[in-house]
C-alpha cells in the first residue's frame, strides 16, 4: 500500500489560504497541470485573488501570445508575463549563439544573471503591493510526475514556508487532471498537438514541429538562438547514418517520449 501524504490537499489549501490572506500567485506554463492547479484553487473557494503569470522561454512567440489571449478570456483574468529564468541562463551560457554575439552577451552581463522562482515571487509581490512574507506561489507539481517527485513530497510535504511555495494538485493522477479540464470546458493549447506537452525548449523535439507548423515562430527562435537549426541538422544526420529504430527506442528521436525533460527541468511523463 502506498505511503500516505503528510497532509491532505484540503488541509494544505486551508493552511496556505490562512497564511496568505486568501491571495496567491500561480506559475502558469499553459500546460495541463498548471491549468488543473488554477481550477483547483478556484474550486476550493479559499482564495479571493489568484494572479497567474507566464514565463516566456523565447520572447515574442506568436502561438504563445494567441494561447495566452485565449486563456485570459477563458479564465477571465489577466496573465502577467516575464522572461523565463532559463532564457537568461541559455543566453548567458552562449547556447546556440554565433561567435559575433559572444562579446556583446559577455558585456551585457548575461552570464551574471541569476533568477530564481523565489526572486520572481518577491518581485511580483512588490509589484502587486502584497506583503512579501504573506505572498505564496502555487505551482502545478504532481507527485505522480515521477518517483523522485513523489519521494520529495512524501519527505518534505506539498508546501514550503521557506520560499512560500505550494502544490495545489500534488495528489492528482493524470485521470484527475483530464477530468478537471474536461469539466471546465477550457481547451489545452496547440502545444499538445505539436509537441505532446507545453513548449519548453529549443531542442529538436520543439523546433522541428515549430518549423513545420509555425514557421514565423521558428524564425523567432533563430533570432534569439541562431544556431538552433543545427539541432535539426544533427538529428537528420543521425537518422541517415545510424539505426533510426535503435535511436527511437533509446528516446533520442521523436517528440513525445515519456521521461523527457524540458529547458525548465520539468518532467514530462504522465501518470
Amino acid at each position: 500500500m502506498p505511503k500516505p501524504f503528510p497532509i491532505s490537499r484540503q488541509a494544505m489549501l486551508e493552511t496556505v489560504a490562512a497564511e496568505s490572506d486568501g491571495r496567491c500567485l500561480l506559475a502558469f506554463s499553459r500546460g495541463k497541470d498548471a491549468l488543473a492547479a488554477w481550477l483547483e484553487l478556484k474550486q476550493s473557494g479559499l482564495f479571493r485573488e489568484i494572479v497567474p503569470f507566464h514565463l516566456d522561454l523565447v520572447p515574442g512567440m506568436r502561438f504563445v501570445d494567441e494561447s495566452l489571449a485565449y486563456f485570459e478570456k477563458a479564465m477571465k483574468t489577466r496573465i502577467l508575463r516575464l522572461a523565463h529564468p532559463s532564457f537568461y541562463r541559455m543566453i548567458g551560457h552562449y547556447v546556440f549563439q554565433t561567435p559575433d554575439r559572444l562579446r556583446a552577451i559577455h558585456r551585457l552581463g548575461f552570464r551574471n544573471v541569476r533568477v530564481s522562482y523565489n526572486d520572481i515571487r518577491r518581485w511580483l509581490a512588490d509589484d502587486l503591493g502584497w506583503p512579501e512574507d504573506r505572498t505564496w506561489l502555487a505551482v502545478g507539481v504532481r507527485a505522480a510526475d515521477s518517483p523522485q517527485r513523489r519521494l520529495n513530497i512524501l519527505r518534505t510535504g506539498p508546501f514550503r514556508r521557506s520560499d512560500k511555495t505550494f502544490y495545489p494538485v500534488f495528489d492528482y493522477r493524470i485521470a484527475d487532471v483530464r477530468a478537471a479540464i474536461e469539466e471546465s470546458g477550457i481547451k489545452l493549447p496547440v502545444d499538445y498537438e505539436w509537441f505532446g506537452r507545453s513548449f519548453d525548449g529549443v531542442d529538436a523535439r520543439f523546433i522541428g514541429p515549430l518549423k513545420e507548423h509555425a514557421p514565423e515562430d521558428y524564425k523567432r527562435v533563430l533570432f534569439w538562438f541562431p544556431f538552433a537549426d543545427m539541432e535539426l541538422e544533427r538529428l537528420d544526420f543521425r537518422k541517415r547514418d545510424y539505426d533510426g529504430e535503435r535511436l527511437e527506442a533509446a528516446g533520442i528521436l521523436g517528440t513525445k517520449e515519456s521521461g523527457q525533460r524540458g529547458a525548465s527541468g520539468e518532467a514530462v511523463e504522465d501518470a
